[in-house]
């Protein structure tokens, strides 16, 4: 059986199968970045990783992953990304496998982008989970979602009032440094939204080819880091992020798969975004992130 770190991957051409509904959030000088001295103080509480200054070279964090399946045509990827995020930190922290209401999240992030004259990108589901919280798909069920939610709905939502999200990509940072952060947070236990561009260079296989020259751009997709391998080799790429997103028509459910780290480097993939509640780090799953 090949070594999953070091094979080299084939590839298909099946690019009618890609997905593009993300939008990268414009920046906003009120955000929480990794810096921000609300957050430092939030994680200076937690103990340190004995690998903090060594990140180790693979992590595999799909084990608390959600195990929630929804079409992809019915929910922005995202509002799955965020759901997913939520998913795997109360799953971490508590072991409780909830499955959010994907059309109770889709209502109120519509909501706030339509007041705010905007889409809705990461920032705008983060911002409406925080104010409204999340409702499980038993009271709210995702694919009758057409209809608003009604006032017992929002009664049954759980609070998500304490949470803070906050970037890991300021606006000065480079792509090197991105990526450092990024590896940091993973090996600390804290999976992390963001978008990534899509050409036609990717197809039905789950492992992403970084595009070149000679590839169109398609536009962006959401998802979700729950990992990293530093020596799995994608084309000519080294190293990769282990990726759950829902990025084609004909999926199913959303699956796993592995993202080069040039995508990072080259600010391919974008809009990193990662949260924290006091239930969650006193849980003892996480770790303090090193700085980069």
């Amino acid at each position: 059986m090949a070594d999953p770190q070091t094979e080299v991957l084939p590839r298909r051409h099946e690019s009618k199968l890609l997905r593009c509904d993300w939008y990268p959030d414009v920046p906003d000088h009120r955000d929480y970045l990794a810096s921000s001295p609300r957050i430092t103080a939030a994680l200076s509480r937690l103990p340190r990783s004995r690998t903090a200054g060594d990140p180790p070279g693979f992590v595999d964090a799909r084990e608390y992953g959600s195990l929630s399946i929804h079409s992809s045509g019915q929910v922005p990827s995202s509002v799955e990304a965020v759901a997913a995020l939520i998913e795997h930190f109360e799953r971490r922290a508590s072991g409780r496998s909830l499955e959010l209401s994907r059309g109770f999240l889709t209502y109120a992030a519509q909501r706030y982008a339509a007041a705010a004259g905007g889409t809705v990108t990461l920032r705008t589901v983060l911002k409406a989970a925080r104010q409204c919280g999340f409702t499980e798909e038993k009271y709210f069920s995702t694919p009758n979602s057409a209809a608003a939610p009604d006032a017992l709905t929002f009664h049954l939502a759980h609070s998500l009032k304490r949470m803070r999200y906050f970037r890991l990509d300021g606006p000065d940072a480079t792509g090197e440094v991105i990526l450092r952060r990024l590896r940091a947070y993973l090996t600390a236990g804290f999976p992390t939204a963001f978008g990534f561009a899509v050409s036609n260079s990717d197809d039905a296989d789950p492992h992403i080819w970084c595009p070149t020259t000679m590839d169109d751009n398609f536009g962006g997709t959401a998802a979700i880091a729950v990992g990293f391998g530093d020596r799995l080799r994608i084309r000519s790429d080294k190293g990769a992020l282990l990726i759950r997103g829902n990025w084609r028509p004909r999926q199913q459910a959303p699956e796993y798969g592995w993202l080069p780290y040039s995508f990072v480097r080259r600010r391919l993939a974008l809009d990193f975004w990662t949260v924290l509640t006091r239930a969650w780090l006193r849980s003892s799953e996480f770790t303090a992130p090193a700085r980069a």
